[in-house]
């Protein structure tokens, strides 16, 4: 027996239950013993009733529960409030009724236990919120007898107001209202024709973004659903005229109860309490009819009769648990399973004390924290609901329903059981693929399940050994490969035979619906296979696998199962020896591993060269290009497509280089190699160009290339990288270059061409002579300018002149040649022209230069008068300086000290910003606003002037002693001057407030050490 302090500890005797079962795992190779040890399961009853230890002196007259809160209405008109959250609070609400005949009927409260309705005998019905001090009479409820109360489904936690509720009363009626310390309103809404009082009501939306509302309402003997839009008078207010839906129950009976059971928040399934017994089903909201002829939201319901031998009548009050219904009597206590009517609980005289607690009257079921309530005349139960899923599953299983009592197993026996019945089943019906499935799952020895299956059917035993391997530890290793390997030479001895079957079936000319039925079963069993395959392939030893799979010379599988397990090398590796070089290219392209493009690059690159290339780009970040070399020497350009002319070896270095920014020397002058080789001169020119500023491959190997295959020039570019500018323009110059690597003009003669044939081709070739000889010239012209030395340069330009003169017998071209460089003139080509040379034919050269150098010289003389005048106005401007004066205002006073500016020697400067001579020398000393050495030579000035000034005072006072005055008094006074002077120019040379030298001192702080205590001071 528990006291009413324990409420809050009750529910951990459950817990306690439920943990202290220790239910084994295991699946497989159970023992007897073990197996013998799970079957004695938990002897305790499914239901155990506690009483609660309370002393009262007065009967019960109803109690509610809901949130951890109970009211309990007495008969001397007390109401008792018990909070199980707070179990020293217990509140009594000072409720007395007006009249001494009136006394307490009914309770009724909120799903929240926030909101209490009291309704009394005489028709007065009172209110309380759990604020209030004391219950307050509804008036607009005075005179309705209620029944029962429909609380609002949509407030999801607890308020003030009770928002729209529904109202049922003793005549039939249905009202709406809504109450906040008093009632807000009253609504009649429905009046049921046989006026039997309404026992139990329940309304919510469909969800939570729905419209449509339905409305559950019973009375003794019928239950009828109301179902319509938007709002609750809306719903009721067609039914006017049409009845609504309902299930009629006939009897005799002038109670009843209605429970609703919720998941997520909304309701899931209903129980009504009848005369005859429990009508239940499910609240389906899924539908869209709302016909209201018809039941729209009742489905699967069903009949629970009262089957209890000790009662003839009707209980007093029911509980629906999940499998159960509770049944309470005046004298007795039952619990009957729903699925199969068996009276699992009965507690009589021998358990209650009646003549202690009085006659039971009724359950109060706390649905928010699932909290069961038994209540006498005289006390009160709670009633712990002690794993009552237990043996549900056995009812599952007697009746069949395989899938229902698996879901309600709680350990592996349990499930074993059911797998081991259901397979039998399934094998009674020789339905063996199923029987196959369920006994891979049971704990039956493997061998004697083989055995069932292996002269039955094949396919049935190869399902078992695929879901064995699903129920197999991965810690039985052997077990595990030795099935796989059994079920590889299933599956391939069912291909074969299936292959058989469809050529025997096609030599026969069967139908082709059986054939292609044949084949469609092949593409399955394949497919099937080569799941499996990939699926167990760590249970598969690679090499039996293939040795196997070849027997059956099914090689498309292999290649499958290779790829499945990484062994792309093998699969790579068939390709090549078919020839099927695509394939092979297809594998390498979706590997990650380097190693395996260098090992077949060589192969593919000789025969698929474009694709190969194309995947080497494709990969080209992750390919070191130096370890592809060996596959591009092997390389043949005859191997291309026909539509494919580019060189694929030029195209994939080329990449390198100009995408990739390929450094490598080796690269560069493999390319430089390929272009060379390949006659592509404009694509060697312009790799070469490319590499202007920094070059990556070998000029000394790059000439050596470039002179073996007679590429002119490239070999005056490399000269002229080499700083050989020399040698680039002889180069340039030299016309037997490429005379030998040009067979139309060394065999011209040797063809048989007539005389008109021969003349166009000497014309020809005059053409093509005069395009050379321009082209080494500018070429020529181009090398001779890039010297940095003057003379070189000069020498490297006549010596293209002299070319043109002596090899080309062109004076005037030589002369323009001089015109277009002015490094050399007319005079520097005389001592070459020969003799027999006219004047007259380079007078016009010579006279342009005469004018040349007049105008020189006219410029230069022009240039020489400017200096003049420019130098003549600076000086005007340096006697002006000494002349110039300024206005100072009276009483002047010094910018940094704030002093009089008279009293002491000072400076003015162009700003406007006046300084004591001392203040402004302070000031460039202490900022660092000069040069250290002119900080010191400042220094050293006021030293000697100190100096000459004492020793000048002593020379005047020895003069005033009547001595002769020396002359060098004088010459002191005149060095004093002079040093002041030089002082005065070192520290006037800009204004140290608003000058440039200014600027120096932004990153200078505001204050130095000496003034830390200052800055401290700002400290926040």
């Amino acid at each position: 027996m528990t006291t009413l302090e324990d409420f809050n500890d009750s529910s951990s005797d459950q817990e306690r239950i439920i943990e202290d079962e220790d239910i084994p795992d295991k699946i497989l190779n159970t023992t007897i013993e073990q197996e013998q040890e799970e079957i004695l399961e938990d002897d305790a009853p499914l239901f155990v009733l506690e009483q609660v230890k309370f002393n009262t002196s007065s009967e019960y007259v109803d109690m509610v529960a809901a949130n951890q809160i109970i009211f309990i209405a007495f008969k001397d008109n007390k109401i008792m409030r018990l909070n199980l959250e707070d179990r020293s609070k217990i509140t009594n609400l000072d409720f007395i009724p007006k009249k001494e005949e009136n006394s307490i009927r009914k309770l009724f409260l909120d799903p929240y236990g926030a909101h209490l309705i009291i309704n009394c005998t005489n028709g007065d019905n009172y209110y309380y919120y759990n604020t209030m001090e004391k219950p307050k009479i509804l008036s607009k409820l005075k005179g309705i007898s209620i029944e029962s109360v429909a609380w609002n489904t949509e407030i999801k936690a607890p308020q003030r107001v009770t928002q729209e509720i529904l109202i049922g009363d003793s005549k039939g009626t249905i009202y709406e209202t809504s109450i906040d310390k008093k009632e807000l309103y009253l609504k009649q809404l429905y009046q049921l024709e046989e006026q039997e009082p309404i026992t139990g009501m329940y309304f919510q939306r469909y969800n939570t973004n729905s419209d449509l509302i339905f409305v559950i309402v019973t009375t003794p003997n019928r239950l009828r659903e109301f179902i319509g839009k938007k709002t609750l008078e809306a719903v009721f207010e067609k039914y006017m005229t049409v009845k609504p839906g309902f299930h009629p129950f006939l009897g005799k009976l002038n109670y009843s109860e209605l429970h609703i059971q919720k998941e997520k928040g909304y309701a899931h399934s209903f129980s009504w309490l009848t005369q005859s017994g429990i009508y239940h089903g499910t609240i389906d909201t899924s539908k869209r009819n709302i016909d209201p002829e018809k039941n729209n939201v009742i489905s699967n319901a069903s009949f629970v009769p009262y089957l209890i031998p000790t009662q003839a009548n009707p209980p007093l009050s029911f509980v629906q648990t999940d499998y159960h219904f509770l049944f309470v009597f005046p004298e007795e206590f039952a619990a009957v399973c729903k699925l199969n009517q068996d009276i699992v609980v009965q507690l009589d005289k021998e358990f209650f004390d009646i003549s202690e607690i009085g006659k039971l009257k009724a359950f109060a079921h706390d649905f928010t924290g699932d909290i069961i309530w038994l209540f006498s005349e005289r006390g009160f139960y709670r009633i712990f609901v002690n794993n009552e899923k237990k043996d549900i599953w056995k009812i599952y299983l007697n009746q069949k329903q395989f899938e229902m009592a698996i879901e309600s197993c709680s350990n592996d026996y349990q499930r074993n059981q059911v797998y081991k019945s259901q397979a039998k089943f399934h094998y009674a019906n020789q339905e063996y693929n199923y029987a196959a499935a369920l006994y891979a799952k049971t704990n039956i020895p493997f061998e004697k399940i083989v055995l069932k299956f292996l002269n039955i059917d094949n396919n049935a035993l190869k399902d078992f050994l695929t879901h064995k391997i699903d129920a197999i530890g991965e810690q039985d290793f052997t077990q595990l490969k030795i099935i796989c390997a059994w079920l590889t030479e299933i599956y391939l001895s069912s291909l074969n035979q299936i292959h058989l079957k469809i050529e025997e079936l096609e030599t026969e000319k069967k139908p082709k619906n059986e054939i292609e039925k044949l084949k469609e079963q092949f593409k399955q069993t394949l497919q099937d296979f080569k799941y499996f395959l990939v699926e167990n392939k760590r249970h598969l030893n690679p090499e039996i696998t293939y040795e196997m799979i070849s027997k059956h010379g099914r090689i498309d599988i292999l290649l499958d199962y290779a790829l499945s397990v990484g062994d792309f090398e093998r699969v790579i590796s068939h390709h090549i020896q078919n020839e099927n070089y695509k394939e092979a290219l297809k594998v390498i392209q979706g590997q990650k591993s380097d190693e395996i493009i260098y090992k077949y690059s060589p192969i593919l690159m000789n025969h698929l060269p474009v694709e190969t290339v194309d995947l080497w780009i494709l990969k080209a970040s992750n390919l070191n290009t130096v370890s592809l070399l060996p596959a591009i020497m092997r390389y043949d350009p005859a191997k291309n497509p026909s539509h494919v002319k580019s060189n694929q070896a030029i195209r994939y270095l080329e990449f390198c280089v100009k995408q990739l920014h390929n450094r490598d020397p080796t690269i560069h002058n493999f390319l430089l190699a390929l272009y060379a080789s390949n006659n592509q001169d404009s694509e060697l020119l312009n790799f070469l160009n490319m590499e202007i500023h920094q070059t990556f491959y070998d000029l000394k190997y790059a000439l050596r290339l470039c002179t073996k295959y007679r590429k002119k020039d490239a070999c005056v570019y490399i000269y002229s990288q080499m700083g050989l500018y020399e040698e680039a323009v002889d180069l340039a110059l030299n016309d037997n270059y490429m005379k030998e690597k040009n067979p139309k003009r060394k065999n011209i003669n040797e063809k048989n061409f007539n005389n008109e044939n021969i003349k166009n081709q000497n014309d020809i070739q005059f053409e093509d002579n005069q395009e050379k000889e321009i082209k080494d010239i500018k070429l020529a012209t181009i090398n001779a300018l890039k010297p940095e030395d003057d003379d070189l340069k000069k020498q490297l330009l006549l010596k293209i002149a002299r070319d043109l003169m002596e090899k080309q017998k062109n004076i005037k071209k030589a002369i323009e040649f001089i015109d277009e460089h002015e490094q050399i003139s007319i005079e520097d080509l005389l001592p070459l022209f020969p003799n027999s040379v006219k004047i007259d034919d380079f007078k016009d050269q010579i006279k342009k230069t005469l004018d040349n150098y007049i105008s020189k010289i006219r410029n230069l003389k022009q240039e020489m008068d400017s200096t003049t005048k420019s130098t003549d106005i600076i000086r005007e401007d340096i006697k002006l300086l000494r002349d110039r004066y300024s206005t100072i205002n009276p009483n002047p006073r010094c910018d940094l000290c704030g002093t009089s500016i008279l009293n002491k020697d000072f400076c003015f400067f162009n700003c406007g910003h006046l300084f004591h001579t001392s203040c402004l020398q302070n000031e460039l000393l202490e900022k660092n606003l000069v040069s250290n050495s002119k900080k010191k030579r400042i220094l050293e000035l006021n030293q000697m002037i100190i100096n000459e000034q004492s020793k000048h005072q002593s020379d005047n006072k020895n003069t005033n002693q009547n001595q002769p005055q020396k002359p060098s008094i004088d010459k002191t006074q005149e060095y004093i001057q002079h040093l002041k002077l030089e002082l005065h120019k070192m520290i006037t040379f800009d204004c140290v407030i608003c000058g440039e030298v200014v600027i120096k001192t932004i990153d200078m702080p505001f204050f130095d050490e000496e003034n830390q205590s200052l800055i401290n001071s700002w400290k926040i």
